[in-house]
């Protein structure tokens, strides 16, 4: 795997990698996720289903992130569906309280809008988000709408 995206980051602008089931999620017989992710040197983007769980969910993946020194360029809360049980309304600001350096955004369901801290965004750049790093802040660069 680690072989096909290196050869794909050099043949693109911008190189996406999708790592379903979380970083503690094994790949192979030996390897979990993680590793996987240290070795690509990519900053994360955290998408988390907005429901209830997902506060310990996504504070759990920062730590591993962050004792695996993996950059995270931001979480993305995603509605799943036009019902949400009541947690969704509070998740990012309990999430925010306990990770207030990370960019928190919220995808709404059916709207191609985020919702930051900061107000509504039209989307990020993730072209300057994929060339930050993994030695580097991780940062993402907002565009307001």
């Amino acid at each position: 795997m680690l072989a096909a995206a290196r050869a794909w980051r050099d043949q693109c602008e911008l190189l996406i990698v999708e790592g379903a089931g979380g970083l503690l999620c094994p790949v192979t017989e030996t390897e979990l996720l993680v590793a996987f992710a240290a070795e690509l040197g990519h900053p994360l983007v955290i998408v988390a289903a907005n429901r209830l769980g997902v506060v310990n969910h996504t504070l759990l993946t920062l730590q591993v992130a962050e004792r695996n020194s993996l950059p995270v360029a931001a979480v993305v809360l995603n509605d799943i569906s036009a019902e949400s049980d009541r947690s969704a309304a509070n998740n990012s600001e309990l999430i925010a309280r306990f990770a207030p350096d990370v960019p928190l955004l919220r995808l709404m369901w059916g709207q191609s809008t985020f919702v930051t801290r900061e107000g509504s965004w039209t989307g990020l750049d993730w072209r300057r988000a994929s060339l930050i790093g993994s030695r580097h802040t991780g940062q993402v660069r907002l565009r307001q709408s």
